[in-house]
């Protein structure tokens, strides 16, 4: 097996719009610098500036890459990566032309999706979806191991991309970030309609396999609650919503706003026909919230028996009945999964391939 000189972190990815992957960069990062000893690894980006909301780093060094190139990742920092005899770490499901452990949180548009016309999806437009096949065969080439976050995601990568299962490993996440965050009460000033307990809430984009639909579909049934659903729309709503004056689209919120909510829902909604974890599920729990997913395979796997679960094809559910029913404590799913064990993993993952110094 190769050794390789050091790791690089594609130092990018951290500072990206916070999202799930964003939100995994960071606080895996985070953690695994005290790990690494001094030399083992360098956080390469455009501009060291860009760094100055992340906490200190005592052991990654920065290392800046200025560079004219638009696509910064596939030049500047691949080509350093070579130069230097490196091994590339990357976080938001793309792949370099260099080799490295690259993270693909799940493979929706191929499993769900479909590969025709443009991975099958209606916002994806041409020109992305060829981009989109192209990293996939990058990743299958380059990727000294692919990292994912559940055995039900890596077990759609084996069969999606049909490569062998030794070179997929699975590290979870984890949810202890959202203890620290401070609820921001600001938002029911803005949303001045919400009560306590008088409206379900839910998170994420609007993408067909979100299940959009089933939250629309209660709402039109249960005209006494508001149905507030937080996320971009910046592809603009799947449907005409006008036959539901209860549905609140909040847009964009920070992480105070969103802990809030979750902290004061009658129930925290999960309806995805697919996903390859579903981070707010654990935020929702460490919080106290009733949460309600989608009766999928990987929601036991991350929910277990804390959550109340649902036939996603099935909006005509007795949604106050299902919150009634009895679970186990938020505590039996959350001790499973921290980011100190996932860090943990990751460099476990690393040292396999890395020089001794």
């Amino acid at each position: 097996m190769k050794k390789f000189n050091r790791i690089v972190i594609n130092g990018n990815e951290l500072i990206h719009e916070m999202d799930g992957m964003t939100r995994v960069a960071l606080e895996v990062v985070r953690r695994l610098d005290s790990l690494l000893l001094p030399g083992q690894a360098e956080m390469v980006v455009k501009d060291r500036n860009d760094l100055r909301s992340l906490p200190r780093f005592q052991n990654i060094r920065i290392v800046e890459r200025k560079g004219p190139f638009v696509k910064w990742e596939f030049v500047n920092l691949d080509l350093y990566s070579m130069l230097t005899d490196s091994l590339e770490l990357r976080f938001r499901n793309r792949a370099g032309h260099a080799k490295g452990i690259f993270y693909l949180h799940d493979v929706i548009p191929l499993s769900f999706y479909g590969e025709k016309p443009v991975c099958g999806r209606k916002d994806m437009t041409e020109a992305a979806g060829k981009a989109y096949h192209r990293n996939i065969k990058r990743m299958k080439r380059n990727a000294l191991a692919i990292v994912t976050v559940s055995d039900f995601s890596k077990a759609e990568i084996m069969r999606c991309l049909d490569v062998d299962g030794s070179r997929v490993a699975v590290i979870k996440n984890g949810w202890e970030h959202f203890r620290d965050i401070r609820p921001d009460m600001h938002i029911f000033e803005r949303f001045r309609g919400l009560k306590e307990k008088q409206y379900f809430f839910s998170l994420g984009s609007i993408s067909p396999h979100k299940n959009f639909g089933f939250i629309h579909e209660l709402a039109k049934r249960y005209k006494s609650y508001d149905f507030v659903i937080a996320g971009r729309m910046h592809r603009g709503l799947p449907a005409d919503v006008s036959d539901a004056d209860n549905l609140v689209f909040t847009g964009g919120l920070t992480d105070g706003e969103i802990k809030a909510l979750m902290m004061n829902c009658k129930a925290f909604l999960f309806p995805s026909f697919i996903e390859g974890m579903g981070l707010p599920v654990l935020e929702a729990l460490s919080c106290g919230a009733e949460v309600c997913v989608s009766d999928i395979p990987v929601m036991h796997e991350y929910a277990g028996g804390s959550v109340h679960y649902f036939d996603p094809e099935d909006a005509g559910l007795d949604i106050e009945s299902l919150i009634n029913e009895r679970v186990s404590k938020a505590e039996t799913a959350l001790e499973n999964f921290s980011w100190n064990k996932a860090a943990e993993d990751l460099y476990a993952l690393i040292m396999k391939y890395l020089k001794a110094i």
